[in-house]
């Protein structure tokens, strides 16, 4: 009696073990699909726009963490507008989102234009970095090279001091091997805050690199980079 007893509770404990792990992995691809959804959406007019500055330009964002634990940061929706009309550059940007209150849009030094979405923390972003060596691979893609930021001694320790965790995240993006004539970083760059390399890898690599932070329901901290190809979409 005793014995089946146990069986019993086992085949229980497992089988409430494989819900819960169904259970999470359906908020990670629900995470991962919205934030895809959201950013599609987004991206579509922002390239048209852009096209005037080469598909460069950097998104700044904050909204409410996802509640599953892999993609807890999407892009937020938005209720963008197809800028035809206007034409290209700042005021084609500012254009399609007229009908966002919560959207800012500002064009600095060097032409980069930046979309502010919500009250995203910058706290990271001002994280000075000394020196940073690139392999190869970090100096030809977009996606390695902001790894290797993030990897930074420097940013590491911003990290534990602002008290931010990075989600995981589902990274899709073909690699490009090191060949002389492609668009590369240097071997190294140097005291640079971790905003102004974001601005050189964008440049670099002629796309779009995003920034967002949350803060989920037990009060921790999350932000996550993301890189999209200007105006072709590559990675």
């Amino acid at each position: 009696m005793w014995k089946l007893r146990g069986i019993v509770i086992i085949v229980v404990l497992l089988s409430s073990g494989l819900e819960f792990v169904s259970g999470a992995r359906q908020a990670r691809v629900e995470g991962w699909q919205i934030n895809q959804q959201n950013q599609a959406a987004l991206l579509r007019p922002l390239r048209e726009a852009l096209v005037s500055t080469g598909g460069i330009g950097r998104v700044y964002f904050s909204g409410p963490c996802h509640a599953g634990d892999w993609y807890l940061l999407p892009c937020p929706r938005l209720s963008v507008q197809s800028p035809t009309r206007v034409g290209t550059g700042l005021r084609a940007v500012r254009y399609i989102f007229k009908n966002d209150r919560g959207v800012t849009v500002t064009q600095g030094g060097m032409g980069m234009i930046r979309i502010w979405i919500g009250n995203p923390s910058i706290g990271l972003l001002q994280t000075r970095i000394g020196s940073l060596t690139l392999t190869p691979s970090e100096q030809y893609n977009a996606m390695d090279a902001i790894t290797a930021i993030e990897n930074a001694q420097e940013f590491q320790i911003a990290m534990r001091r602002l008290g931010f965790k990075a989600p995981l995240t589902i990274v899709g993006m073909s690699v490009t091997p090191p060949e002389e004539g492609l668009p590369h970083l240097p071997k190294s760059l140097k005291n640079v805050t971790v905003d102004e390399a974001l601005d050189q890898i964008a440049r670099t690599f002629g796309g779009i690199v995003f920034y967002g932070t949350c803060v989920d329901a037990k009060g921790d901290r999350w932000y996550r980079f993301d890189f999209s190809g200007g105006a072709t979409g590559l990675n």
